[in-house]
This record gives structure tokens, sequence and C-alpha cells, in this order.
């Protein structure tokens, strides 16, 4: 159950990523989609999204093991292989992610590095406040416990997939002059 319960998890948050991203190029546009539009276009690819999240958190891991800041460099030069991939299909989400974040890499670093951080204090707080009412309301229980730990990441991984996509789109602003109107027009599937 533990290693169904870590996949499930997984998949989930790259799902909420995928979901998180065009939802962000939209409400900064002012479109507006339903749930499920934004669902079925994060599912289309959905196992790209986990493989290529996979792949560059083991070349981060890497990277971390022989110091902090060449593992968070890698990270920082893939950082916005999530918003390539929903955004860009048919291209190398990686080679994509390389020349986006090329000449910004350390700056990304120092935004990962607050990201982090934020992220942390609220997804302990929030984590630490429900794991408090559960177990005043309901007793100690795991299956609680697991469900506020689900709800403070989904949190962090929100948070972290709109600071991406707000990334990947100034990015391509600064290097090829497309706006957010442009990012919205490709999740809504019309041409820029």
């Amino acid at each position: 159950i533990s290693g169904f319960s870590v996949l499930l998890s997984v998949i989930g948050n790259f799902l909420a990523i995928g979901m998180v991203v065009q939802l962000t190029y939209d409400k900064f546009s002012g479109r507006h989609n339903t749930l499920g539009a934004y669902f079925s276009n994060a599912f289309r690819v959905l196992i790209k999204l986990v493989l290529f999240g996979i792949l560059v958190s083991i070349l981060a891991g890497i990277g971390t093991v022989f110091l902090i800041l060449p593992g968070l460099y890698i990270a920082a030069m893939f950082y916005v292989v999530s918003p390539v991939i929903l955004m860009e299909p048919g291209v190398s989400p990686l080679a994509r992610s390389l020349a986006l974040t090329k000449s910004y890499r350390w700056p990304l670093v120092g935004l990962m590095t607050i990201v982090f951080i934020i992220s942390i204090i609220s997804t302990s707080i929030i984590s630490g406040g429900l794991n408090i009412l559960f177990v005043s309301t309901a007793g100690p229980s795991i299956f609680l416990m697991t469900v506020s730990q689900t709800l403070a990441n989904a949190i962090f991984y929100g948070f972290g997939g709109v600071i991406a996509a707000l990334v990947y789109a100034r990015l391509r602003e600064l290097k090829e002059g497309w706006g957010i109107e442009d990012m919205a027009n490709v999740c809504a599937g019309s041409s820029p």
C-alpha cells in the first residue's frame, strides 16, 4: 500500500502541475476554462510529465550528492520542463528548457530557494494545523495524517507549478517576444 500511495501521490502531483500551468496562463490573460478541460489537457501529457519530472529529480539528486549548489543548478537548467511539455508538444523538453534557462540559471537558483523556503514553511504550518485538528477530533490516525500531508503537498506543488508557468512565460517573453496571451492561446488550442 505504501508504494501504491507514493505512485498515486507522484501522479497526482504532476497532474496538478499540468493543470496549474494552464490555469495560470488563462487567469493572467483573462480567459476562463473548465476544470475538466485543464484535467484533460494535463492527462493527455501525464506520462511525459511524470517521466521527465522523475528524470529531472534524479539529475538534480545526483548534483546534490556532490554538493547542494550543483543540484540546484541542474534543477534550474530544467526548471521549465513541465510548461514546455504542455506548451510545446513535439519538442525535446530537456533541450528546450536548457535553451530557455540559459543565462538565467543562477537567478533561478535564487528563486527556487525562496520558493522552497516559502513552501516548506507554509506546508509545515498547514500540515501541522491539520494534524492537530485531526488528532484532536478523531484521535491519532495514519490515514488522516496522510490526508493532511497530501493537502499540504498539493498546495506546495500548486504554488511551484504557478511559479514554473510564470518563469516559462517570462523567459519566452524575454527571449522570443511571447506574452501571456500567446500562452493562453496555445492552452486554448489556437495558434498565437
